[in-house]
């Protein structure tokens, strides 16, 4: 694909075409723990997303000083999620309903 096409999507260079199935368990054990900010990262970290992983950093800051996750927080991490799932699917051959099933 074109270069272009790669610098759109937030993506520094190709990757292998299957997303991988450790960051799937990780996603998933973060998940069950209660663990959504961490498991957004993680995914925005696979992918290199830069924006994904700097919104990630400072919304997890934010939680851990008020000691839980308030609504519009929570808005925004459901918004980051969202993009980074687009983004896995138009790169990732695998089905993108595992890497949705893992949150």
């Amino acid at each position: 694909m074109e270069a272009r096409y790669w610098s759109r999507l937030n993506l520094k260079i190709p990757r292998p075409r299957y997303f991988p199935e450790s960051t799937l368990k990780e996603i998933s054990e973060l998940t069950e723990a209660n663990n959504h900010n961490d498991a957004v990262l993680v995914l925005a970290q696979v992918l290199q997303n830069k924006k994904g992983i700097d919104i990630m950093l400072a919304l997890s800051a934010i939680c851990k000083e008020y000691g839980e996750t308030p609504k519009p927080l929570i808005e925004i991490r459901s918004e980051v999620l969202n993009e980074l799932l687009r983004f896995a699917n138009a790169y990732y051959d695998s089905d993108i309903e595992e890497i949705e099933n893992a949150f």
